[in-house]
């Protein structure tokens, strides 16, 4: 033990090893400078000499490199050991000094998750505890059905923040955003709350629904003053609001707890300890306010005695006298309380001076200590309740009712109130905040004069030419919406809501309001909030959601308020009848013209229409100038009429009078009162020229398709988002157009955009053509075979599946005494294809044979055409319905019950001649000189791009016509060559399909006559193909023939590929 410690000493002192290691490279060098010893040195020298060397110059420097590696492996052994000595300290010393949380609550599904969260995460930090035990500690923190969730998800083993994400997605109410948003809309300040404690909840809730903060910040800060119980400090804070716009909701709620602190201090009453703690102070004030009362005795006594008048001797002093008590607290006197009332403003009797209809004086400072100089608010409500001399108003913008006395009201009112019809009159007044009582009361009450407001007033000569109209993208649909600045909230009417839901009910969603809410128009009605619409809304390049108020008796179909000016930066610009978004100029309406200039046509006198005539009615035009060339459409906003107008340019009259020419389709006569709006006025500029883009069925016929490609060119364009999305799906930047052609093939497939599906459910249905299904005996007996089975996993796609039919509309559910079994196969992409095995069905179906055109035929049409374009429709079968009657016919059973199919299903043996007769029938006028069709399959031929334009829109004509409709990623436009049964067809004329060439020589060799019949029948679509065909496919067709058995060895290899 001694010598290994002198050893390591030695090893770490300066003259240990490193020291000797240091005199043996420097003997090592002195021995190579020096001289070799003389000859004539003796045996014994040299011998030392020769132990000298040895000692200092080891063999090949081994044992220098072994003393420094140990060297260097025991100070690395030291300096770890003190490196994890002073990392425990300061981890000991860390953790005694940390302070020790609680830890929260065991986790509940009733509790906020996210609040929740954030105590669990701050409480692992702040204990330090190691990745690897935070699992443990997170299931110790959970309730029993929460713990059960994550050990069902082996959650236990993946890291804590998948388990919380998970937890929370669990856990978390999905509806919650809409919740918190319906509750901002109309939270109100409970009676255990303070002001800040309300409006940490405003915040809570807005964070909640998710809310941008330029949606939040105006919607919180309007609760705030708008749900305070308070409604004196609320009317403050609406003015001071409207004093510092740029103030935030945060600025009002800090200004609104200064003034409830001044309030409280100034009702507080001196309690003791205040008293003892300045005795000097409360005795002087005691003192001063009995010489007060003795003063103001002896006033009274001096005006009782020198004035005889009633009115002086009635009138109270200035000054209230005071009676201290043996309390020592403040009591109004008896008398005080008794005397009679007069208004110190007006001088009357018969009220007070809060009550005083007059404005209060213009210096100084008013009641609630709101500066007098300062124009009060005034407010809008409705009388609902009025007996004898007091009664109640409603107002427009807050919940509470006020209180109302017959001294608040005019002259006018007066009146009215003397002969019992206050009820129900729309009156302006003065809000008069009263904290201590329930109601605040309303003076200054006078009948509301509705002030002049663009068109929304609807005035008898107000021209509509003031609002500003624009058309807003949600979805698909394309809404004329208009900008409102004096509307607080976006308003839907019920006809946009439900056409917006039956297009889209997964991206728009309608929440039906839990309470009977309403909203006040500028006019002062009211109408009932059904509920909110959430949906994606685009204006310009904005695209966000948006939440709008559901209501009926819409005027326009869409009101955009203020916050939709908000949360999408629109700017009015109304001087230059403009509107931007985000700094982007959009149209309004049809660029420059719209609706907004339209003007609205009456009645000049009372008209009879007779049934079913068209009847010329006298009409005047409101607010448009004498001898104005204008455009006769349509009444404004109303798409339901019992009349039809008859578009026609006409000029106004000298007396503003034009005729109107209206037609009345019903058997029964109709009445058109004077005055009554029937259609609407739309100036044209001199020398306008009206672009004619109705189309006819005349135009779209083959004769007359030589004018169609001018008349094409003049239809309106679509929009960006439309037009991108048909480049898109047409793959139209990869055709050889020109850009006028493109152009107008833009146009034209906007023209007939209802005829292309926008998504595979998209599906149109067809009137033209019913299926009949009729069996070989009528009184056959049904035919019901069992499901078969099914895995797991076939159950949830067939879970999936049939859902998505049904809403789609295809299948319905039934109770068929028929029922065939479904085939899951599975496709080449590893999804699986829903069939049904009807072959037990079709032997005792009756047949149904319709010629299919001849392939010779159609191809020997297509000579001389060099443009060509192939249509195929979305779901072909499904475009056609079923007989009622025969629909039991398809019934199929499956897991989730039995369904039969509302449209043709594929597998039916009658289907595809059904569908033949339905093509040939829309199709007949245009058969082999415009198209050719071959059951779903549609191709056009045209000689060049321009023939190609209008052929497409008389192919798209008829499509329209029948409700058909085609799907665009399927769809090849303006190629040289297309694919079309099995054929490339192109200017140079027909060739083989290369895929079905590969499959030819690909084809495995067959094993039986029925595979071989097979091959032999693919073959032989192509002979016209093949030199010499039936000699070379003689030797196969010899051994498919007789009925000598097959052997699959005789055919060989060569055989095939011959």
């Amino acid at each position: 033990m001694s010598s290994s410690n002198e050893e390591s000493d030695e090893a770490l002192s300066p003259n240990g090893a490193a020291g000797q290691g240091q005199q043996v490279l420097q003997l090592q060098t002195e021995s190579s400078t020096s001289t070799p010893p003389e000859a004539g040195a003796s045996s014994q020298q040299a011998a030392q000499v020769g132990d000298t060397s040895r000692d200092a110059k080891p063999p090949h420097g081994m044992a220098d490199q072994s003393d420094l590696s140990k060297v260097l492996q025991t100070l690395t052994m030291i300096l770890e050991k003190t490196c994890d000595r002073e990392a425990s300290a300061a981890a000991e010393k860390l953790s005694n000094s940390s302070p020790k949380l609680r830890p929260p609550p065991p986790f509940q599904p009733q509790m906020n998750f996210e609040l929740w969260e954030t105590q669990f995460l701050t409480y692992v930090e702040a204990h330090h505890v190691p990745t690897p035990q935070q699992p443990a500690v997170l299931l110790s923190m959970l309730a029993p059905e929460c713990q059960e969730f994550i050990f069902n998800n082996s959650l236990h083993r993946e890291s804590i923040q998948t388990a919380l994400k998970s937890l929370k997605d669990r856990f978390t109410d999905s509806g919650t955003e809409h919740k918190s948003y319906l509750e901002l809309a109309v939270a109100e300040q409970l009676n255990s709350e303070t002001t800040q404690e309300f409006f940490d909840r405003l915040t809570r809730l807005s964070k909640s629904a998710n809310l941008k903060k330029p949606t939040a910040e105006p919607l919180v800060r309007a609760r705030f003053c708008y749900g305070l119980r308070d409604k004196g400090l609320a009317e403050r804070l609406i003015l001071l609001g409207q004093e510092n716009p740029t103030w935030s909701a945060e600025d009002l709620a800090k200004k609104a707890r200064e003034i409830a602190g001044v309030k409280k201090l100034l009702s507080s009453e001196v309690t003791p300890v205040i008293r003892a703690a300045a005795p000097d102070r409360t005795a002087e004030l005691e003192a001063r306010i009995r010489e007060l009362e003795k003063l103001v005795q002896q006033n009274q006594t001096t005006q009782s005695s020198d004035h005889n008048s009633k009115d002086f001797q009635n009138f109270p002093s200035q000054v209230p006298p005071v009676n201290l008590g043996q309390s020592g607290q403040y009591k109004n006197s008896s008398r005080w309380s008794k005397s009679p009332k007069r208004c110190n403003r007006c001088s009357d009797h018969d009220h007070l001076t809060a009550d005083c209809p007059k404005p209060p004086p213009s210096n100084g400072v008013g009641a609630g200590g709101r500066p007098t100089g300062m124009a009060p608010m005034m407010e809008i409500g409705t009388i609902t309740v009025w007996k004898g001399g007091f009664g109640f108003i409603q107002p427009s913008q807050m919940p509470d009712s006020l209180f109302c006395h017959y001294s608040s009201l005019d002259n006018e009112l007066k009146q009215v109130a003397n002969s019992h019809q206050l009820v129900g009159t729309t009156v302006q007044f003065l809000r008069r905040a009263d904290p201590g009582h329930k109601h605040d009361r309303a003076v200054g009450v006078c009948r509301y004069q509705m002030p002049v407001r663009c068109d929304q007033s609807w005035a008898a000569d107000t021209p509509v030419e003031s609002s500003m109209f624009v058309q807003l993208g949600i979805g698909d649909n394309k809404v004329i919406a208009c900008l409102d600045s004096g509307c607080n909230a976006s308003v839907m009417g019920t006809k946009v809501r439900d056409q917006l839901i039956a297009n889209d009910p997964i991206n728009n969603t309608f929440i039906p309001a839990r309470k009977y809410q309403a909203a006040t128009a500028f006019n002062g009605t009211s109408t009932q909030i059904l509920g909110t619409l959430h949906c994606e809304v685009k204006l310009g390049k904005i695209s966000q959601t948006h939440v709008f108020l559901v209501t009926e008796g819409q005027v326009t179909d869409v009101l955009l308020g203020i916050d939709f000016m908000r949360g999408f930066n629109v700017n009015l610009l109304v001087a230059d009848g403009q509107v931007t978004v985000a700094g982007e100029v959009v149209p309004v309406i049809e660029g420059d013209r719209g609706v907004f200039q339209a003007r609205r046509v009456t009645a000049a006198c009372n008209v009879q229409l007779p049934p079913r005539s068209e009847t010329m009615v006298p009409s005047r035009v409101i607010g448009a100038d004498p001898g104005s060339p204008g455009f006769l459409g349509t009444k404004l906003f109303c798409s339901d009429s019992e009349f039809f107008v008859a578009h026609s340019v006409d000029s106004v009259s000298s007396t503003g009078h034009v005729l109107v020419r209206l037609l009345n389709s019903g058997n029964q006569p109709s009445e058109i009162a004077a005055g009554q709006e029937i259609a609407s006025f739309q100036s044209l500029r001199v020398g306008e020229t009206i672009s004619h883009t109705a189309l006819t069925e005349k135009d779209f016929s083959v004769s007359s398709s030589k004018d169609l490609g001018t008349k094409l060119a003049k239809l309106p364009d679509p929009d960006l988002g439309t037009a991108s999305w048909l480049k898109k799906q047409f793959k139209l930047e990869e055709s050889t157009l020109s850009e006028t052609q493109l152009t107008i093939t833009l146009k034209l497939l906007n023209y007939f955009l209802s005829a292309i599906s926008k998504s595979d459910t998209d599906l149109g249905k067809t009137h033209l053509h019913e299926m009949a299904i009729e069996l070989n005996e009528p009184t056959c007996r049904p035919i019901s075979q069992p499901s078969r089975r099914t895995t797991p996993a076939q159950k949830e796609f067939l879970d999936r599946h049939i859902n998505q039919l049904i809403e789609q509309g295809v299948i319905e559910e039934s109770n068929s005494e028929w029922a065939s079994p479904i085939v899951l196969v599975r496709k080449k992409d590893g999804s699986q294809r829903l069939c049904i095995d009807y072959r037990s069905v079709n032997k005792v179906i009756k047949p149904c044979t319709f010629p299919l055109p001849l392939i010779e035929e159609s191809f020997d049409s297509l000579a001389g055409s060099k443009v060509f374009s192939s249509l195929d429709l979305t779901s072909a079968y499904w475009q056609v319905g079923i007989r009622e009657q025969d629909r039991d016919l398809t019934a199929f059973t499956c897991p989730q019950g039995t369904y039969r199919w509302k449209v043709v299903p594929f597998g039916i043996k009658t289907a595809p001649a059904n569908f033949a007769k339905l093509m040939h029938k829309v199709f007949r006028p245009l058969l082999m000189r415009v198209s050719l069709i071959y059951l779903d399959d549609i191709i056009i031929k045209a000689r060049d791009n321009d023939e190609m334009i209008v052929h497409l829109a008389l192919v798209l004509w008829q499509l329209k016509k029948a409700n058909l409709k085609i799907k665009p990623s399927k769809c090849e436009l303006f190629k040289d060559r297309v694919r079309f049964l099995g054929f490339v067809v192109s200017s140079q004329g027909i060739e083989a399909d290369p895929t079905k060439i590969d499959a030819v020589r690909n084809w495995c060799k067959p094993t039986d006559k029925r595979q071989l019949l097979a091959f032999l029948g693919f073959a032989n679509y192509y002979r016209k193909f093949v030199a010499r065909f039936s000699v070379i496919a003689s030797p196969l067709y010899s051994l498919a023939k007789g009925s000598s058995k097959f052997c699959g060895s005789n055919i060989t290899t060569e055989h095939l590929k011959s």
